[in-house]
């Protein structure tokens, strides 16, 4: 009978191994379903893993590939065995498990064919690198292979991993942001995959040196065969990591980058592969400092996004407008660009609906709004007023001195904006907040 949901017990995509201390020794780990199966696999993967000639087995550190090239021609040998016979007919036995062999098994998005071999051939995989290592079977790997197996098996959901590798990014922590949404340090694992891509020239730039990885767990439905009208529907798995970008720029300065989105199983089986896509823009040229969260600051950002995801933004369309223009920015490759949708940004949140006198009342409202002594709106509103007149020498094509501190500190001022529009359309509409900044 398969379970509804995964459990804790059942799996943590963060910790794949879910294996109790008491497996490190040769007993069988307590939470095995098919008990049968469990000591024929072991039997046959230790069967073969030993009788293997170690010159023969490719180095650890040699590619997937040629380890999966090298069980591949294995498999004519063993075949033939008969504890590889005896794995199979226990398999086939299994209802659970025969359901899901010779037909395709997956997600709306990517499905294989699960053949009988492919389950022995992993457990064989993970074997051969620790053998190679230790010279001796190694019971914990074994657990942990065969116990991926059986989650899969036994489940009718699937962990789906969602990442977006980032550079110029550093911090101390992995940072939690709830419902399985974090960003963690890279694992070698992706820098290796993200190195062979680069090196395939499947990427337009060289040298991304990807520090962190934000990234979501999804528990989509299990496929098996076929799958119905509805089960072909789609769904944005990247909804919430482009948020958290968003809300990471708002948060406070420094530019972060990315290019590159994967998505994988966060599970070590089935072999599914990875789907990725490259972002449509270069990365940055300009000079900008590394997006730097301390470990003080880290509370301080989890309860800003806890803020951010629950606002009603996105039901104001002048407040969305100027969140995604404000986030469009940092894609540009042109410092005028920038300032043009910083521009629009600004409009968004301190215009409605008027055209007339915009340059007085846009440096009126922005001091208003972020300063409370007189003075300080005086000098405030002076900038705003030179940063809406350079504003229109670049859209009527005259020239404009733009410099990179002259654009920061527009952003700055922008990002403060944003969030104190943020918090005021919590209990008033964009056009009271207008309206009280005119006449309060």
């Amino acid at each position: 009978m398969l379970n509804s949901t995964w459990t804790s017990t059942d799996l943590n995509p963060w910790d794949r191994t879910n294996i109790r201390q008491e497996n490190k020794s040769k007993r069988m780990p307590s939470n095995v379903k098919n008990t049968e199966l469990y000591e024929l696999c072991k039997k046959f993967v230790r069967k073969i893993t030993v009788e293997l000639d170690p010159k023969t087995v490719p180095h650890p550190k040699s590619s997937s590939i040629g380890l999966i090239l090298f069980i591949s021609k294995l498999e004519e040998v063993y075949k033939n065995y008969s504890e590889y016979k005896d794995c199979i007919k226990c398999m086939k036995s299994d209802g659970t498990i025969n359901a899901h062999l010779d037909t395709m098994v997956g997600t709306s998005q990517t499905r294989i064919r699960l053949e009988p071999h492919r389950i022995l051939s992993h457990m064989l995989e993970k074997q051969i690198k620790k053998y190679d290592q230790a010279k001796k079977f190694d019971n914990e790997s074994f657990d942990k292979s065969y116990k991926s197996i059986e989650d899969f098996f036994y489940n009718d959901k699937i962990p789906i991993a969602s990442k977006i590798p980032i550079k110029d990014f550093q911090t101390n922590s992995t940072i939690d942001f709830g419902n399985d949404l974090r960003i963690r340090p890279i694992t070698q694992d992706e820098k290796d995959f993200f190195q062979s891509i680069e090196n395939f020239g499947m990427l337009g730039h060289s040298e991304y040196n990807f520090t962190h990885v934000i990234e979501q767990i999804f528990f989509v439905d299990k496929i098996i065969g076929n799958p119905s009208e509805t089960q072909k529907t789609q769904f944005n798995n990247f909804e919430m990591l482009e948020k958290l970008i968003i809300a990471l720029r708002l948060f406070k300065k420094g530019k972060f980058q990315y290019v590159i989105s994967e998505t994988t199983l966060a599970h070590d089986f089935p072999p599914m592969g990875r789907t990725y896509s490259e972002k449509p823009i270069r990365l940055s040229h300009f000079p900008s400092s590394t997006y730097t969260l301390s470990d003080e600051e880290i509370p301080e950002l989890q309860k800003f996004w806890k803020f951010f995801i629950s606002s009603r933004y996105h039901l104001s369309k002048p407040i969305d407008l100027a969140i995604r223009r404000f986030n469009f920015a940092y894609d540009r490759t042109n410092e005028e660009d920038q300032i043009i949708d910083y521009l629009i940004s600004y409009e968004s949140l301190f215009f409605k609906n008027e055209k007339q006198e915009l340059r007085e009342k846009i440096s009126r409202r922005v001091a208003k709004l972020l300063e409370d002594n007189f003075e300080k709106r005086k000098i405030l509103a002076h900038e705003i007023k030179d940063i809406y007149d350079k504003r229109s020498s670049i859209v009527h094509g005259d020239e404009a001195s733009i410099t990179s501190d002259f654009t920061i500190r527009v952003e700055e001022i922008l990002r403060i904006s944003i969030k104190e529009f943020l918090k005021r359309v919590e209990t008033q509409n964009h056009d009271d907040v207008i309206d009280h900044l005119d006449f309060n």
